[in-house]
């Protein structure tokens, strides 16, 4: 996408019969579930195919109205190395993206950078291991 210079991406949880963009998030992607009522957030499947590239965590509790203060909980480095730890085990793969509320209260951006630096060095290890491989 970099070296084309289409660096957007359009999907939509409706999509029209009659466009081809924006393009069904369903085709393409699989999230947990997205109505969390406590903190002990679900790994289990909610929409879209198992075998769909993306994968979306919800990681959020969802009660009548968003709430800074369970934000404040749920967003520390803490929980969210937790559940990226249990995501990781039970799905067997690595998170695309992440769904915070607040993501302004707590950690959510700082373990965002740390995972996506963290996910690239393991990433650039691989690529130089096969590398290696390949000329031995």
């Amino acid at each position: 996408m970099r070296i084309s210079g289409k660096r957007l991406v359009l999907f939509t949880d409706h999509p029209s019969e009659d466009y081809l963009y924006p393009m069904s998030i369903w085709q393409h992607a699989v999230e947990t579930p997205w109505h969390n009522v406590s903190e002990a957030m679900s790994n289990r499947k909610g929409r879209g195919q198992i075998n769909n590239k993306l994968f979306i965590v919800n990681h959020f509790v969802s009660s009548w109205r968003p709430s800074r203060s369970t934000a404040s909980r749920v967003n520390s480095m803490d929980h969210l190395n937790d559940r990226l730890s249990s995501i990781s085990q039970h799905w067997n793969r690595f998170p695309s993206f992440w769904v915070l509320d607040f993501v302004d209260i707590g950690d959510g951006r700082r373990f965002v950078h740390q995972v996506n630096k963290d996910h690239w060095e393991i990433l650039k290890r691989w690529q130089n291991q096969t590398h290696a491989d390949k000329i031995h």
